[in-house]
């Protein structure tokens, strides 16, 4: 009877175990851009960061929940980190947290992109081209730039990255209730069969 309550288990496992374990993504959230203000030998630029969730979610930005920015972090040169919002200008008067520009910097030939991103949860759409299905996710660990830091000698003008972040797909109540029902069933059978 053991044997058959173990592979019981084993097999509720193995068929409900990949719907309700979460796996990593990779979601995109927003868009750097690096814009040249006056050319030279030490050239002068500005970062632009646009927030792509929420009320401004476009293709390839997956994410209906806004993310809130706050405690993102832009390095340049290897500086002190320059965080969301306080040393940015938020340039969206109507929406505010969604458009923000840094300071000028003098020859900037490495920017790197960072800070921790907000758990969550946040309800994100499927995307086929990304992989990513549909539901309720959890953001982990750090922003950074999809394609690497910006570098360059200096960094191009008008140069494009995506901002993205780890997301886990929070388990659906159906498959943990299926898992409960399951092990529940188990216990039943085995406690009936202990009385006999």
């Amino acid at each position: 009877m053991r044997k058959h309550i173990a592979r019981a288990v084993l097999v509720l496992i193995a068929v409900l175990g990949p719907s309700s374990v979460a796996r990593a993504d990779i979601i995109q959230v927003g868009s750097l851009i690096y814009t040249e203000l006056a050319a030279g030998e030490a050239p002068v630029g500005f970062f632009h960061i646009t927030n792509q969730t929420g009320a401004n979610v476009q293709d390839d930005f997956p994410i209906q929940s806004f993310v809130d920015f706050s405690g993102m972090t832009l390095t340049v040169n290897g500086g002190a980190a320059n965080t969301v919002p306080g040393d940015f200008t938020d340039t969206d008067l109507v929406h505010p947290g969604y458009e923000f520009d840094s300071k000028n910097f003098l020859n900037a030939m490495l920017a790197h992109i960072g800070g921790p991103a907000p758990a969550g949860p946040f309800n994100v759409l499927a995307d086929a081209s990304q992989g990513i299905a549909a539901g309720s996710y959890i953001l982990s660990g750090d922003f950074f730039l999809l394609t690497g830091d910006f570098t360059g000698q200096p960094i191009p003008d008008f140069t494009i990255g995506i901002i993205a972040v780890n997301g886990r797909r929070v388990p659906e109540p159906v498959s943990m209730s299926l898992l409960g029902l399951g092990i529940a069933g188990l216990y039943a059978r085995r406690r009936m069969a202990s009385r006999n």
